[in-house]
């Protein structure tokens, strides 16, 4: 690859940022998966039941209704005889608590690791499986989209590269000849002045 093309390529490829997917259906995915990933951490007596209402709940995106829906699971785990499923005051903000340590996740990991990951997740949050493959389907669309971008850019790189070369090759020629053209006439002149010179001074 010519020097100043993977220099080119390089800047553009600094610029694209792979390492960051600005995409926001795939950063809400991300968001969302390491969200219930963290409350599945940290709710480890949570039924099977309860993990379907508190996923349903993230799929929605209402914060208030995702608030009370995680509240009332704080409640049944912790008084499950209740009759009452109303939470507490307490659990309402023990629950806002977990949610907004929870959307700090998403911060706290860097887009290739969570798309390596991504793989091993639905061993974890089976019921998460759609949302999980949006995300893998959002990654991939957006990197073939850089990668495409870049190829382009790569391509009319080299092309301008190429073509200022070759114009460059073209100039230092001509400028060769039109050097050696002007030695020519030069000798010529010399010439044609000596054999006037020596005419001159025939008897």
């Amino acid at each position: 690859m010519h020097p100043r093309v993977a220099e080119s390529f390089a800047d553009e490829l600094r610029r694209a940022n792979c390492k960051h997917i600005i995409d926001s259906r795939f950063r809400k995915s991300k968001e969302k998966i390491l969200l219930v990933l963290y409350l599945s951490r940290n709710l480890i007596n949570m039924t099977e039941a309860q993990t379907t209402k508190l996923i349903r709940s993230v799929s929605k995106d209402d914060r208030r209704h995702l608030q009370n829906t995680l509240a009332s699971i704080l409640h049944e785990i912790a008084m499950p005889a209740d009759e009452s499923p109303k939470p507490t005051q307490a659990e309402i903000r023990n629950a806002d608590k977990m949610l907004k340590e929870g959307g700090n996740e998403s911060s706290l990991i860097n887009d290739p690791n969570f798309i390596a990951d991504l793989e091993s997740i639905p061993s974890i949050v089976p019921m998460f499986q759609e949302t999980i493959k949006d995300a893998h389907d959002q990654a991939q669309k957006y990197l073939e989209s850089v990668v495409d971008k870049l190829c382009r850019i790569l391509f009319r790189s080299a092309r301008h590269i190429q073509l200022g070369d070759i114009q460059m090759q073209l100039k230092l020629d001509a400028d060769r000849r039109s050097e050696q053209d002007c030695r020519e006439v030069g000798r010529s002149l010399i010439q044609k002045l000596n054999f006037l010179s020596e005419s001159c001074d025939s008897p």
